[in-house]
């Protein structure tokens, strides 16, 4: 998946379907965390607005997974896209 700022709450779904298969709930996953449920929650249900990579690496390190970031050049439109979807959130 493609992480472009507007998306955490795919990022959280996506997290959510890991947690399934692997059988990890909230419970065992604020362990893993040292968080308590509420605040672990507030993350996966999109509460948490803006959460850090350090909070993001984490979460993934929690479900057993790795966080895979990558920064590739993009056409000028999606560059302008992206410049008028950053000043339009302000």
């Amino acid at each position: 998946m493609i992480y472009n700022g507007h998306n955490i709450e795919e990022l959280m779904l996506e997290l959510k379907h890991v947690m399934l298969d692997r059988n990890i709930n909230i419970t065992e996953l604020s362990k893993r965390m040292h968080k308590s449920k509420q605040t672990v929650s507030n993350l996966l249900n999109g509460r948490t607005e803006n959460p850090t990579l350090a909070t993001l690496l984490e979460l993934v390190v929690a479900t057993e997974c790795k966080l895979d970031i990558s920064i590739v050049p993009v056409q000028e439109t999606d560059a302008k896209r992206a410049v008028k979807d950053a000043q339009d959130k302000k």
